[in-house]
């Protein structure tokens, strides 16, 4: 006989009419053990569901210390909002997902809010991006953000606290007054601020754009520095030491009158930099700009540089002795400038060199570029000899240069090919 045919959810069968054996009194105790259980664990399900819906308990315990009433507090933050409460209540279904879906990113840019709930402050967001907000005013702590984007924020006159941000695009909010401590900051651009008045100390700084901003006098160290835009600075009047400097921008800086070493610089640009008299060491510079300087006279050895633009520096009379034979410079406005004087003066060509270069006289008037490039590979310092060409009867050839080079033609070198025997 089936025992569960005989089961009695009032009790145990009878056992005057049925009497159970063993096996059967066994069984039915283990299908009673079995309902319990089940009621059991529906009951604890059931007070999970309601816990959770209270909030009491959180699921996502990545977010730490979540308020009990976040959607409450996020209700009364939406009721502040006046005429955009539509879009308030689109940004808080976006922070209820960001909390919901356990990420750490929210971009609400564009959005015409006025201000994010305090809530914030207690999310693990590691990412926010507020840029373009034309009515945003107030922003909560952000303890844990690592990139933080408040670019174009034009009522925004004050920071939160960002301990932890890497990352801080704060460019044209043109009523912030000073930025909060960002000790392990890499990236910051806050260019075009006009009453910022001072940055903080960024010691571990890589990139720094304060691009015209009025009110600035100094910058802060920035031995990390890679790239320094402090361009349109007009009460900038010195810069820190740049050791690991590789871009600097510090045109349109008219109090600044004298530069860092620049050991790694490959870009500089100095121009209009009316009381800057004198460059450093360039030793890796590939690109300088330092047109309409008025009190420069001087430039340093350029062997790398193949872009120059010292255009209006009526003062500078010489060009770099060493420069790249093929850099690109735009003089303009550089009367007292000769660069067709290229060469160390006294220059000695090594004879064993000399030697070496395949060059026949004819070809110093009938192709003068094979001259050039057969000398190229044998001279030192990047700089080219001034070479002449000569008419039939020896005369000095009158015309314009030819690739860049006057037609100047050192004797002593002609000289000295003559008697090694390079010229036939």
């Amino acid at each position: 006989m089936n025992p569960f045919n005989r089961f009695n959810p009032q009790g145990p069968p009878s056992t005057a009419d049925h009497p159970l054996s063993f096996s059967e009194t066994l069984l039915y105790v283990s299908q009673v053990a079995f309902l319990a259980l089940g009621v059991y664990r529906a009951l604890q399900g059931a007070r999970e569901i309601c816990a959770l819906l209270s909030g009491r308990v959180s699921r996502f315990p990545v977010i730490p210390n979540i308020r009990r009433d976040l959607s409450r507090d996020l209700d009364a933050w939406v009721a502040t909002q006046g005429p955009c409460k539509e879009v308030a209540h689109e940004v808080k279904n976006r922070i209820l997902e960001c909390y919901l879906n356990d990420t750490f990113e929210l971009d609400i840019s564009g959005s015409m809010i006025s201000s994010l709930p305090s809530c914030l402050a207690n999310f693990n967001l590691k990412e926010l991006n507020c840029r373009r907000c034309p009515l945003l005013t107030l922003l909560p702590d952000l303890p844990n953000c690592s990139i933080f984007n408040c670019h174009e924020c034009p009522l925004l006159d004050r920071l939160p606290a960002l301990p932890s941000c890497h990352f801080l695009d704060c460019s044209y909010c043109p009523l912030i007054t000073l930025l909060p401590d960002l000790p392990i900051c890499r990236f910051l651009d806050c260019r075009e601020c006009p009453l910022l008045t001072l940055l903080p100390d960024l010691p571990n700084c890589t990139a720094l754009d304060c691009h015209e901003c009025p009110l600035i006098t100094r910058l802060p160290a920035l031995a990390s520095c890679t790239k320094l835009i402090c361009s349109r600075c007009p009460l900038l009047t010195l810069l820190p030491d740049l050791p690991s400097c590789h871009f600097l921008d510090c045109s349109r800086c008219p109090l600044l009158a004298l530069l860092p070493d620049l050991p790694n610089c490959t870009f500089l640009n100095c121009s209009r930099c009316p009381l800057l008299a004198l460059l450093p060491a360039l030793p890796s510079c590939i690109s300088l700009k330092c047109s309409r300087c008025p009190l420069l006279t001087l430039l340093p050895d350029l062997p790398g540089c193949i872009s120059l633009n010292c255009s209006w520096c009526p003062l500078l009379s010489r060009p770099p002795a060493a420069l790249h034979p093929s850099a690109s410079v735009v003089s303009q406005g550089c009367l007292l400038l000769n660069l067709e004087a290229r060469v160390v003066p006294n220059r000695v060509f090594p004879p064993a060199d000399l030697k070496r270069c395949p060059i026949h006289w004819k070809d110093l008037n009938k192709n003068p570029l094979k001259v050039l490039k057969a000398l190229l590979p044998f001279l030192r310092e990047g700089s080219f000899p001034n070479i002449v060409f000569l008419n039939e009867d020896g005369t000095p050839q009158e015309g314009s240069d030819v690739g860049g080079l006057g037609r100047h033609l050192i004797s002593q070198l002609f000289a000295q090919l003559s008697k090694l025997g390079c010229i036939p």
